[in-house]
Parts: structure tokens; sequence; C-alpha cells
């Protein structure tokens, strides 16, 4: 903070003067960019933002929270894809993760963590489902593999995926349940 020439008084003036629309942009999670007809819910941005005030030590200046109640409708709990999110032939390979952005699970389900875990709503994740779906993709020595017989593949498995597994399963407490995590590799 001090670095940035920031306190935390002047971050959180900024943020109770700031309008509707601006708190709407940096903090809410209303459906908003459209791929191929469905919506996204912006984790990618917002998982950011919120770690940011959290290390400025301003999260609580954050006043609607009510962005974990959307948030948590998006973990995949049944057979359907979440409301708005793109239409799947089958969810099931999904349960357990989060599914927010259309594209990659195993992303969506660490940016939805992040959000949830400051939020403080970590507790009203299915932890289970969720350590499950991760590890359901798991290979070896860190690598993530969407089932080859499966023509809609949702994601790559890059360094980008081991990353985003690694951390969601380190903010659920379930580092342990990988028996070859010394071996992980992070490949591009």
């Amino acid at each position: 903070k001090e670095q940035l020439g920031l306190s935390e008084k002047i971050i959180r003036q900024t943020i109770a003067s700031a309008s509707t629309e601006q708190k709407q942009r940096w903090f809410d999670l209303k459906p908003a960019r459209a791929y191929e007809g469905f919506t996204a819910l912006p984790t990618d941005d917002l998982a950011p933002r919120l770690q940011c005030l959290d290390k400025l030590g301003c999260l609580d200046a954050m006043e609607d929270k009510s962005v974990a109640e959307t948030l948590l409708q998006n973990q995949v709990l049944t057979e359907q894809s979440p409301p708005g999110r793109r239409l799947l032939r089958d969810a099931r390979p999904l349960h357990g993760l989060f599914f927010t952005g259309c594209s990659d699970p195993i992303r969506d389900t660490y940016e939805s963590l992040v959000v949830l875990e400051k939020l403080g709503r970590l507790n009203q994740v299915d932890r289970e489902a969720c350590i499950a779906g991760i590890l359901r993709f798991y290979s070896s020595e860190g690598r993530f593999v969407w089932p080859s017989n499966d023509p809609i593949r949702l994601f790559v498995g890059d360094a980008r995926d081991t990353f985003a597994a690694f951390e969601s399963l380190r903010i659920l407490g379930a580092l342990d349940r990988v028996k070859d995590l010394e071996k992980w590799q992070f490949r591009p």
C-alpha cells in the first residue's frame, strides 16, 4: 500500500464514494460476457480484485456480498449445466466443479473458490464433490486431461490448469489427497 501511495482510508473512501455503476463494474457477478449465445460470470476479473482488496486490508469495504449467492449456484451438483451457462449434453463429468465461464471448469473452480474464500462463504461449497471433481481429471505429475472420447473439450490441461487445480486443492485443504504432489510440473 505504502509503495503505491495508498492508505486504507483512501481506498475505503474511493470505494464508498464510487457510484453504484462503478461498484457493479468492480465487484458484481452479473452475467456479462456472451459466448456463443451464453453468458459468463466474470470470476476471472473479480477473483484478483478481491485478492487485492484483501492484501490491502480493505476487503470489508465491499458492501454487497450477494455475489456469493450467485456463485454458489454455479457449482455443478446435478446432471444439468448451471442456469445461463453453456448447455452440455452431459454435465456429469463436471460434477462438483464450478462452471461460470462456459469454457474451462478447472479455472472457473479456482476463481470461484478464491471469491468464496474471500467472502467467507467457502463453508457453503460442497467440498467433497469439488475435490472429487478436480481429481477426476487428474492423470499424474500435475497433468489434467479431459477424456479423449468426449468430442467437446472443456480444458487443455496446460500450466494454468495445473496451477488452478493446485490452488483449488490448497484452498479446500486437500493437497494431501494427491499422492505424487512432489512430482508436479507446471508445463506450458
